[in-house]
């Protein structure tokens, strides 16, 4: 299981609310096929794993301070274009 979630769950449902922690563990258990203590073992461990993974996010907000940006003098205002500039 990659990302965030195993680094995190186990805190996550630590910190809820006692009404709330059924449902967050019953809905996340039955989404990760596993316990939320499954999901969660050797989180430590994954801790460089990752970090390695967002290496290239890093990289971009280093050099910039968007992920994406739109280039204000170059947008065009379309009455059918999208909030991304798409024609519909």
């Amino acid at each position: 299981m990659p990302g965030l979630m195993p680094l995190i769950i186990v805190d996550l449902f630590n910190h809820l609310h006692e009404k709330d922690r059924e449902y967050f563990r019953s809905s996340r258990e039955r989404k990760l096929g596993m316990s939320l203590e499954q999901a969660g073992a050797h989180r430590f461990s994954r801790v460089t794993e990752f970090q390695q993974s967002i290496e290239l996010l890093r990289a971009t907000v280093r050099t910039q301070p968007f992920l994406a940006e739109v280039n204000q003098t170059t947008e065009t205002t379309s009455p059918s274009a999208d909030s991304c500039g798409r024609e519909a």
